[in-house]
């Protein structure tokens, strides 16, 4: 039987993440929709495996227990959580309110491409993580490892990680104005098919309650 890899840093990377990097990318920490928020799963996950979006997203094998892809994880508003979650099971990522924000979504993000294989937190996740903040912030990944010492979070890791380059027409995608009108990918679609309810609006409430 495979022992389970201790997840010895936890606690410091979430501390570090309540700092805030202390300061050092404030934009990562700016709220943003639920559409946003998966627009931008697509594109980190695209730079790190070069798997992008397609019709099957959000579709599980006909018993439910998995997933019948391995592109960008579907998002979801994760109403009733306290915290943001990936789960691996259904390949989703779930978002209460609080937590729709870049940096979070990086974090699941990551999750979502170590879990099963490295510590939930160890190093091999903050070098992935890294990697993601250095492209969507545009900041040097030494800046983020030297903050990230300074917390006593490790980030080096021998193995090795490759990235795709991202097209302007995916981030044009991810820099566009948020809406709550339209949804700029299949991800309305997704979501009807689901049951996940659309952020809270006067309009959804009354679609969700009156079925007007």
């Amino acid at each position: 039987m495979k022992r389970k890899t201790r997840d010895n840093q936890r606690k410091k990377v979430y501390q570090l993440h309540h700092s805030q990097w202390d300061g050092l990318i404030p934009e990562a920490f700016k709220p943003m929709s639920l559409d946003k928020c998966q627009r931008l799963i697509d594109v980190c996950y695209y730079r790190m495996t070069g798997e992008a979006a397609h019709s099957e997203r959000g579709k599980l094998s006909p018993m439910g227990f998995y997933p019948v892809y391995s592109g960008p994880p579907l998002v979801t508003d994760g109403r009733r959580r306290r915290r943001a979650g990936y789960c691996s099971g259904t390949h989703r990522i779930k978002l209460p309110k609080w937590s729709r924000n870049g940096e979070t979504v990086i974090h699941e993000v990551a999750h979502s491409l170590v879990s099963g294989k490295y510590a939930s937190h160890g190093p091999e996740f903050m070098k992935v993580m890294i990697r993601l903040l250095s492209f969507v912030c545009q900041i040097s990944e030494a800046e983020l490892r030297a903050k990230a010492k300074e917390h006593k979070v490790k980030s080096r890791a021998s193995f090795p990680i490759k990235t795709w380059r991202v097209s302007k027409s995916l981030l044009a995608e991810f820099r566009k104005p948020e809406t709550d009108s339209k949804v700029t990918n299949d991800t309305e679609r997704i979501w009807k098919e689901h049951g996940v309810i659309r952020p809270i609006t006067i309009e959804n409430v009354r679609k969700y309650i009156f079925n007007d």
